[in-house]
């Protein structure tokens, strides 16, 4: 597990070791110490069974599993595992030279090397803002040791500065029932269109000298046409064509032809301006319903969160007394993690089985789950049977004392979780509160606009109208 790829399948009998050699074994057991005894090449994927840490074809094939080209492998990280993020940039860097062999030659740190990146991670430690017990590097936002006891319901080194008298209770000063209810959407009254059209009033844009007047066709046809009607008379019906032109251009109307397409011009605005005044007055009613339901659900919504926020000292109640139920299964987890795999004499598990599940998190007799036991590259059904075997042998020694409290291990994730959902919900509605303001800024903003355009639609209507009926009245 700790010898580099180069020497994997060799012997080690009149083979001298460099200190490039040992800059593996030193980057292994460095980077076993900051990932909880996690070994670098331990990966799950596809081809994990034939590449496990046992006979030490992961190692020889490189695959670093953390690593940036790991996925190319088709391995990846065990579950519940820190990522390689956790850790500085400069780290990773380190350990990706120590393990990933670029262009057929290691380039591994030295000791110095690792001493120096280790003390500026050392300076860089922060302490988690949740549990006092959690440190992690400064150049994270968040607490991975909270987020990976979160996911694995595990806690780690050492318990939290919560007990089971905690005081679990919410902060009712913040009245966020109240909040909510103060936002109401004051949008700006609309009207009938009817009132919108009635609002404005307008002459009437006069015609042009040149639509004015008598066309000239229609007096030539009156004179033509009487004319040849007296000739007719007089002469015998030899001027009746005379008579049918005339007709002609008195048919074509008594106004000028520029008259006519003025006419045409300002119907057509007036149905073009009408038919958008009722499009934008449709649309704005439309706006309107629309900003209504949506901020009477985003009401809805955040009322919900509150009422959950609200309940949570009752569900904390409810959950505490379940809890206290369990108590003889928690009182066995804990009692099966004094098992030690390592230090225990188990038939057909060895060092080097021993080792590989150590690398994937598996230590105690608590962890004897097919779920993880069998994510373990080399441990096949056989093995998972005699390791249960083992595990229901350790259970016989068990004894329930109803008397003993809940572990305080359990009371500590229990109240960790609560508070984080806690902490969730405050945050949810702190945020639902800040959308509800910039809905109502956003909503009251936009309705006036629409309620603008149905006027601006409104007075072109108006002002349509009132050039149509000037052609009438003239």
């Amino acid at each position: 597990m700790y010898t580099p790829p180069e020497l994997q399948g060799m012997s080690f009998r009149n083979r001298c070791r460099s200190p490039e050699h040992d800059g593996f074994g030193l980057a292994v057991l460095i980077f076993q110490l900051l990932f909880m005894g996690r070994h670098p090449f331990a990966g799950i994927g596809k081809m994990a069974q034939h590449l496990s840490l046992e006979n030490g074809e992961a190692i020889r094939r490189g695959l670093y599993v953390y690593g940036q080209l790991a996925h190319q492998s088709g391995m990846r990280v065990p579950p519940n595992t820190l990522p390689i993020n956790s850790v500085p940039p400069r780290v990773q860097s380190l350990l990706e030279a120590a393990f990933v062999n670029k262009g057929g030659l290691f380039r591994r740190p030295q000791a110095t090397d690792w001493a120096t990146a280790l003390d500026q991670l050392k300076k860089g430690l922060v302490i988690c803002r949740r549990n006092s017990c959690h440190v992690y590097s400064n150049h994270l936002k968040s607490c991975p040791w909270c987020m990976l006891a979160q996911n694995m319901g595990t806690v780690f080194f050492g318990r939290a500065s919560f007990h089971e008298t905690s005081g679990f209770s919410i902060n009712s000063s913040l009245n966020y029932r109240a909040k909510v209810d103060a936002h109401v959407l004051q949008l700006s009254a609309y009207h009938d269109l009817n009132v919108y059209v009635m609002r404005y009033h307008y002459e009437g844009t006069p015609l042009p000298a040149a639509c004015r007047g008598v066309a000239n066709d229609f007096i030539a046809g009156v004179v033509i046409a009487s004319c040849s009607i007296l000739a007719a008379y007089a002469f015998s019906g030899f001027f009746l064509f005379g008579v049918l032109f005339g007709l002609g251009g008195i048919m074509q109307g008594w106004r000028k032809p520029e008259y006519y397409n003025q006419h045409i011009e300002r119907k057509a605005r007036l149905n073009v301006s009408e038919k958008r005044a009722r499009s934008e007055y449709q649309s704005m009613r439309g706006l309107h319903e629309s900003l209504m339901s949506k901020h009477a659900k985003m009401k809805t919504s955040a009322l919900r969160t509150v009422l959950e926020y609200e309940q949570l000292e009752s569900v904390y109640d409810s959950e505490m007394r379940s809890l206290v139920q369990k108590k003889r299964t928690l009182q066995l987890e804990e009692f099966l993690k004094r098992y030690m795999i390592c230090s225990s004499c188990i038939s057909g598990i060895g060092p080097a089985r021993k080792n590989s599940l150590l690398a994937y998190g598996i230590e105690t007799a608590s962890d004897i789950v097919a779920s993880k036991v069998l994510l373990v590259p080399g441990i096949k059904e056989h093995y998972y049977q005699v390791l249960s075997q083992w595990r229901r042998e350790c259970e016989k020694k068990f004894i329930y004392d109803p008397s003993l409290p809940v572990p305080a291990e359990e009371i500590d994730r229990f109240n960790r979780r609560m508070l984080a959902r806690r902490d969730n919900l405050q945050e949810r509605i702190r945020k639902v509160l800040h959308e509800l303001d910039s809905f109502e800024a956003s909503a009251s903003k936009d309705m006036s606009e629409s309620i603008r355009a149905v006027e601006v639609a409104c007075q072109e209507w108006k002002k349509a109208v009132a050039d149509y009926r000037v052609m009438e009245n003239t």
